[in-house]
């Protein structure tokens, strides 16, 4: 009897020990997963490289699990202080343009910036909590879209953040918020290894239409027409198919593959024009066509213009019509740039090639053009020799230009190509990245604005903003959501 009492009691002793130790085990695994890990750039772990996704990766998603890292910028760079993470509501209202055709506006409030970072598995981390609270790990497991106002920079080819000489093309997504100087999330908001993204490629166009982020074409190992869009600004993307009607699966635009072309937003209607499916040195493939779009999934050809076949030229719309501007004209296997200027009326169908006088912009491609203060402006380009670095502007449709000069002891951006030129609140007007060279590798990571614009004396100076997070590149798109 006495044995059988102390079986029970040991059996009692047993299942007691067993509970606490499951309640143990339960708690520091909880304590192990709600720890999280802090946002690494999607190539780097620490001072180990993570390697870029394959398709054997069952979700597509590199991970980053340790908890106590810093956070890694793109090149490498640890943040020494708040400037590096401090991220900012630009308060610009979005009024749906695009280049050439933005107002401004404002809006009130400062809402939290989130960003998505493949590096952590896809977690969203909230930037302004992390400094706020001070503490490394981040609040939330659920993705959540970032709020939309801001420049976003988008693909193109760029410097290798690991392999610091080569060179690669992305479809990196990054975002900064800002009037008079960028603050720039520290991680990209989508990046390359995500499965469901447009596919890497330079050479492309990217706008912001009908609330929603847009890519389309350009050049990724082969040239492509197909377009997706974002209306979470850049956190998941959708593949458009453009004839719901088809059994062939998703169908790209009707118009052919090409980069190096342009787009624009005439009074909400879009407007394609020119682009190539190779370059002039290979062969006669430039393209003279316009399409246009009421809704950048359906398109119809407007016109193949009485001007030469191009790609590398400038577009914008200015006063209800649409310039092209520039470009390299192919002719027999060789590029000849030009300074053309051809304007088109939506409302005669009809193109005229402005006339010009006196001094303006010497033939060039690769070049930037926006309007601004009610008049087109020309920067920067390259022929097949050299770089520019010259800002032109006209105010009366590219009949004359006056070019600017910049204040004594100012500093100026350099010589550059296949740059961006994004227009905040039609106002303040940014330079950045691009290439040093004509047809070279001189890939440029530098961030400039404008100030001092004075049309009497027709100077202006550019101050150089801090270096950004992103890598160097080219063939890259920037746009602005405001």
């Amino acid at each position: 009897m006495r044995s059988v009492l102390v079986i029970v009691v040991l059996a009692v002793v047993a299942v007691i020990g067993i509970k606490f130790l499951s309640i143990g085990q339960k708690q520091q695994a909880t304590s192990i997963d709600s720890g999280v890990a802090v946002p690494l750039s999607p190539e780097q772990n620490g001072n180990a490289m993570v390697p870029e996704r394959s398709d054997s990766n069952a979700d597509g998603f590199n991970r980053a699990d340790t908890i106590d890292q810093p956070l890694i910028l793109e090149d490498g760079r640890v943040p020494s202080d708040a400037k590096d993470t401090e991220i900012k509501d630009s308060g610009v209202k979005n009024d749906g343009g695009t280049n050439g055709s933005t107002n401004g506006g404002t809006t009130g409030g400062t809402p939290k910036e989130v960003t998505n970072d493949v590096a952590t598995g896809g977690r969203v981390w909230d930037i302004n909590a992390l400094e706020n609270s001070g503490n490394t790990k981040a609040n939330s497991d659920k993705p959540v879209s970032p709020s939309g106002s801001g420049i976003y920079i988008l693909g193109g080819d760029r410097i290798d953040p690991i392999a610091a000489q080569s060179s690669s093309v992305a479809n990196d997504i990054w975002k900064g918020v800002g009037t008079l100087g960028i603050a720039w999330n520290p991680a990209p908001i989508s990046q390359f290894g995500v499965a469901s993204v447009w596919s890497k490629r330079d050479y492309f166009s990217s706008f912001y239409y009908k609330n929603a982020l847009w890519v389309m074409g350009g050049n990724a190992n082969f040239p492509k027409h197909d377009i997706w869009n974002s209306t979470d600004y850049g956190l998941t993307w959708n593949h458009v198919d453009t004839d719901a009607n088809s059994l062939n699966g998703i169908q790209d635009a009707t118009w052919s593959a090409r980069q190096n072309f342009q787009v624009v937003n005439n009074n909400g209607t879009l407007y394609l024009t020119g682009g190539t499916t190779t370059t002039c040195l290979t062969s006669v493939l430039a393209s003279n066509q316009m399409w246009a779009s009421n809704d950048a999934i359906h398109w119809s050809l407007v016109s193949s213009g009485p001007w030469s076949g191009r790609y590398g030229h400038a577009s914008v719309s200015y006063n209800g019509e649409i310039y092209v501007l520039g470009g390299v004209n192919c002719s027999s296997g060789s590029t000849m740039s030009n300074n053309e200027i051809w304007k088109f009326s939506p409302s005669t169908q009809k193109w005229t090639h402005v006339v010009t006088s006196g001094p303006m912009w010497s033939p060039r491609f690769n070049h930037s053009a926006v309007v601004m203060d009610g008049k087109i402006w020309v920067l920067g380009g390259a022929d097949t020799t050299s770089s520019y670095n010259d800002s032109w502007y006209s105010e009366n449709g590219g009949v004359s230009w006056h070019q600017m000069a910049k204040i004594g002891g100012s500093g100026t951006w350099a010589p550059r190509s296949e740059f961006q030129t994004p227009l905040i609140g039609g106002k303040i007007l940014y330079v950045m990245g691009g290439n040093s060279s004509s047809y070279g590798s001189g890939m440029l990571g530098d961030v400039w604005h404008a100030t001092n614009i004075n049309y009497s004396t027709n100077t202006m100076s550019w101050v150089q903003d801090p270096v950004p997070p992103w890598s160097a590149r080219t063939g890259f798109q920037a746009v602005v959501v405001q």
